[in-house]
């Protein structure tokens, strides 16, 4: 299990965080009111057709629903600084120091 730490509150939040965190939160909104809404553009997407299909569309809308949900998780979480205690951000101003090629 990778632990986890909070670093939000020693450094500042870096303004990519703040822009991923709150579109994985516009996102979910646009998906989970796909699912509970009567808009049907997340049912054109490929994964959600099949889905749909083979078990009905009750089980669609859960799964849009779950994923929906997971994206909030997530959004909240960048937003708040969590993050696994090896990942340790840079300063915007700091170049990094050496790039690993694999």
């Amino acid at each position: 299990m990778i632990p986890f730490d909070r670093y939000a509150t020693d450094i500042e939040m870096i303004q990519s965080e703040t822009f991923v965190g709150g579109l994985a939160i516009v996102l979910a909104m646009a998906i989970a009111s796909s699912a509970v809404g009567p808009w049907q553009f997340a049912y054109e997407l490929r994964s959600i057709a099949t889905i749909r299909e083979r078990f009905g569309a009750t089980v669609a809308r859960g799964f849009l629903l779950v994923v929906a949900i997971t994206l909030i998780a997530c959004g909240v979480m960048i937003l708040r600084g969590v993050r696994p205690r090896f990942a340790n951000p840079m300063p915007a101003s700091e170049p990094p120091t050496q790039i690993l090629i694999r």
